[in-house]
């Protein structure tokens, strides 16, 4: 079975209701939303309706294949959730259909799908850190063996009793045998 990487999220264009509330004067705004350097990744108009909580979506898409322009004109509901200090926090209902079941996943982050805007559970995206491995980077590996070192120094109390006759105790042999092995492991890694 082989291992496969998915989509991530940081390849899509996305729309974050956070960075959209800032733009909502009295329950009600009209804009339009673009990605990239002057918009030239795309753009589209969205009216925002806090009086019904919905958001309209208005926007033409260009097949890059056959070149046919095509025209979408739809609404997202938006939910509503109760602040601890007053106020509303407002979601995006998903309207996405993933194995033919309706998805209705309250988000804060839409991404633009195939053809609509839909949330990353129904696009089966992951986020990229999610796909990275961490353990054959070098600079994890050193601040992993640092933060070990750290937890057995933790661990170590040094004994009241460090000679009995002007020989080491048992107990401070081994303290000493901990020290010497947490010291080695963060330096084998710092090499």
């Amino acid at each position: 079975m082989g291992w496969f990487k998915k989509d991530v999220v940081e390849d899509y264009n996305n729309l974050d209701l956070k960075a959209l509330k800032r733009h909502i004067n009295n329950g009600y705004a009209n804009l339009s939303v673009g990605w990239g350097p002057n918009n030239e990744r795309g753009s589209f108009g969205i009216i925002v309706d806090l009086s019904v909580p919905s958001i309209r979506f208005m926007y033409s898409r260009t097949d890059k294949n056959t070149g046919e322009k095509q025209d979408f004109d739809y609404t997202i509901p938006l939910a509503a959730t109760k602040c601890f200090f007053g106020g509303y926090r407002y979601w995006f209902r998903c309207q996405g259909i993933k194995d033919g079941v309706a998805c209705n996943k309250r988000v804060r982050v839409l991404y633009s799908g195939n053809p609509y805007f839909v949330c990353r559970h129904c696009l089966d995206l992951s986020y990229k850190s999610r796909q990275e491995t961490r353990y054959r980077d070098p600079a994890f590996m050193a601040m992993k063996s640092t933060f070990d070192m750290y937890e057995l120094l933790d661990e170590l109390q040094e004994p009241k009793k460090k000679q009995y006759k002007g020989s080491p105790t048992k107990e401070f042999r081994k303290y000493c045998n901990r020290l010497e092995k947490a010291y080695n492991k963060a330096r084998m890694w710092r090499s």
